[in-house]
């Protein structure tokens, strides 16, 4: 994690990396911060999954690594628990469980309406 403007990073302690997830605003959140630092994936890459990737142990396609290579990692408890509130909240906002085709940390949606008058498409 970057800690100041000058491309220094250091990793968070595990005390550090609890605290933020504790913070987190909502099961979604908590779900794609637990799923980085536990799966050492780069964010476009956690983007990338799909709940399909998601059994047993989680699935990066070779389509959306960096390297172009896949590879599966084990889920760690404290991540399986997030994953699993997270779905679970998931289905109770959308009366649903979700597709397997699609992610389960959505980045953003975008609708399809007309731009607005500065000409970038309107995100929800």
């Amino acid at each position: 994690m970057k800690v100041d403007r000058n491309g220094k990073a250091r990793v968070l302690t595990d005390l550090e990396l609890d605290h933020l997830l504790a913070a987190a605003p909502s099961p979604r959140y908590r779900a794609m911060w637990a799923i980085q630092p536990w799966t050492a994936a780069r964010i476009s890459e956690a983007l990338a999954l799909t709940w399909a990737d998601l059994n047993g142990c989680l699935t990066y396609r070779a389509a959306t690594t960096k390297t172009g290579n896949a590879r599966q990692v084990p889920i760690v408890p404290a991540l399986r628990e997030a994953l699993t509130a997270y779905r679970a909240a998931w289905e109770q906002e959308h009366d649903h469980p979700p597709r397997t085709d699609r992610g389960p940390i959505p980045c953003c949606q975008i609708h399809h309406q007309p731009p607005d008058p500065s000409g970038r498409w309107i995100r929800h």
